[in-house]
C-alpha cells in the first residue's frame, strides 16, 4: 500500500498487485521539499523505473504539466495508466514500457525533472545513470534525482546526496 502525501491527490492509496519496492513517502516528500513550493507547476517530469508511478503521480498532483512514466514491467505501466484513468486524468501523461538502459532520452521532449528509482541491486542501471549526458535531456535549471540504497555512492562527484532511512537520494542540477 502506497499513500500519496502531497498535491491534489493527497491521501490517495495505490495498491499495486505486483512486487515492487516503492519510493518511501519520506523520499517523495524530500524531493518536493528540495524543489520548493510551486516549483512543479507547469513543469515536465520523467519518472524512470516508475513502478507504482507514485512519484510522477504526486508531481502531477502538485501541478506538473506532463509526466512520462517509464518502466520495463508491463504490469507497472498498465497500473499507472489505470490509476491515472481512475483519477480522471485523460491527458498530460505518457507511458513507455522499456528498459531504461535502452531508452533514448533525447527522443523525449526535454524534461524539467527526471526521477530514477531502479531496483537497488541493479548495478548496471546505476552505471547507465552515471554515463548519461543529462544536459542533453533535461532543461537548463532542471534537476535529476536518483534513489538508491543508502550504501551506494552518488552517481558522480557533482551530485548532492542525502540519506533518508534505508535510501540515498542524489540529485544534480543542470546548469
Amino acid at each position: 500500500m502506497i499513500r500519496l502525501g502531497r498535491g491534489a491527490w493527497k491521501g490517495r492509496v495505490l495498491r499495486p498487485s505486483f512486487p515492487l519496492r516503492p519510493t518511501s513517502s519520506l523520499v517523495r516528500s524530500a524531493v518536493v521539499d528540495i524543489l520548493g513550493p510551486g516549483w512543479l507547476e507547469g513543469r515536465r517530469v520523467v519518472d524512470l523505473c516508475c513502478g507504482s508511478g507514485a512519484v510522477g503521480i504526486e508531481c502531477m498532483g502538485c501541478g506538473a504539466e506532463h509526466c512520462t512514466f517509464v518502466d520495463s514491467s508491463p504490469a507497472a505501466v498498465a497500473f499507472v495508466r489505470s490509476e491515472l484513468e481512475s483519477l480522471g486524468v485523460r491527458s498530460g501523461f505518457a507511458t513507455v514500457c522499456i528498459d531504461v538502459r535502452k531508452l533514448d532520452l533525447r527522443a523525449l521532449r526535454p524534461a524539467d525533472l527526471v526521477f530514477v528509482d531502479p531496483p537497488y541491486e541493479e548495478d548496471s542501471v546505476y552505471s547507465w545513470i552515471a554515463s548519461v549526458d543529462w544536459a542533453a535531456s533535461v532543461t537548463r535549471g532542471g534537476l535529476v534525482f536518483v534513489e538508491s540504497g543508502a550504501g551506494k555512492p552518488p552517481p558522480g562527484r557533482s551530485w548532492t546526496s542525502r540519506r533518508y532511512g534505508d535510501s540515498r537520494l542524489s540529485w544534480l542540477e543542470i546548469g
